[in-house]
């Protein structure tokens, strides 16, 4: 699971930040399960998450300048900060040598030519792309763009025949894309505003 054919500048740095084990919370549960009841997001999403945020934490370190997490990543770094025993005094010290702040953005991650930075880094490092789901590289998706144009479609040939059905086809449409992407429009659901980047000392 974990072996990759790439290119690190650190490797013993990746194995400490591959192989940390997040504490285990009071309740019980591990860092996995409050990730997923705070974001919604099934096991397999919250599993792939959680690792890409822990390569995100290797690129902030292995470059001079940090590193701009997507709004997925950013949720997962967020989640950790409020865990401030497992981040501050063990994940930070013990693992990353270093403190790791978020510094907090007003631009949004694709708006900010960085985040372009990250996503070539994490190739240069990792030896592939960064997964699109995760780390999205365009504003917009080719297939939302075509769905839309879709139901503008259908809109406009109701208003010029006065034809009901078209209305009907439009309604149809739409909830069949929401149902469709209820997972995946979840995953890339973020507060406003922009994402963080890592900073340290």
């Amino acid at each position: 699971m974990h072996c990759f054919m790439g290119n690190l500048t650190n490797p013993e740095l990746w194995a400490r930040i591959r192989d940390y084990r997040f504490l285990t919370l009071q309740d019980g549960s591990s860092f996995h399960d409050y990730v997923r009841k705070k974001t919604g997001w099934d096991r397999r999403v919250t599993a792939v998450a959680i690792n890409e945020y822990l390569r995100f934490a290797y690129l902030c370190l292995a470059s001079g300048r940090g590193a701009i997490p997507s709004p997925v990543i950013d949720a997962v770094w967020h989640l950790h900060l409020t865990l401030t025993e497992d981040y501050w005094d063990h994940f930070c010290p013990e693992v990353l040598g270093r403190k790791l702040h978020h510094i907090p953005s007003p631009l949004r991650h694709h708006d900010n030519p960085r985040y372009l930075e990250t996503l070539a880094l994490y190739e240069q490092e990792f030896g592939v792309a960064a997964p699109g789901d995760y780390w999205p590289a365009k504003r917009e998706r080719r297939q939302e763009i075509l769905f839309w144009a879709a139901i503008a479609s259908c809109v406009v040939a109701a208003v010029a025949t006065g034809l009901e059905v078209f209305f009907g086809f439009a309604v149809v449409l739409f909830i069949a894309y929401v149902i469709a992407l209820g997972p995946r429009s979840k995953l890339h659901q973020s507060g406003g505003g922009g994402c963080g980047g890592c900073g340290g000392d």
